[in-house]
């Protein structure tokens, strides 16, 4: 399984809100290369896992005790748009292989 931790880059600022139908959201705002991006209470979850000590192993493993499911597609999205929009301290080169399918085989 992956051993691979990333972490979030610092010059990240986060605001929750809720949308009218009571569901949760977060806004994260990189104010270095002022991006955003909007996620959803999972993503969120995973988002706050990214702290340098989890493995991508352990994301999978959490997320699944958590939610009841198994979040490969959601973290490799995840993953890819935090990558993306700078979010990440720990930039990947991009034609590496997505650390989530390394850890799924």
């Amino acid at each position: 399984m992956e051993q691979s931790v990333l972490s979030r880059a610092k010059d990240v600022e986060e605001a929750s809100f809720t949308f009218k139908n009571g569901e949760p959201y977060w806004i994260l705002h990189q104010t270095r290369q002022h991006t955003y991006l909007q996620l959803d209470e999972q993503d969120y979850f995973l988002w706050s896992m990214l702290d340098g000590e989890h493995t991508i192993t352990d994301l999978i493993m959490e997320h699944l005790g958590r939610y009841h499911s198994v979040p490969y597609t959601r973290l490799e999205n995840l993953l890819l748009r935090l990558r993306e929009n700078g979010f990440l301290s720990d930039l990947v080169d991009k034609t590496a292989p997505s650390p989530v399918r390394r850890a799924i085989g």
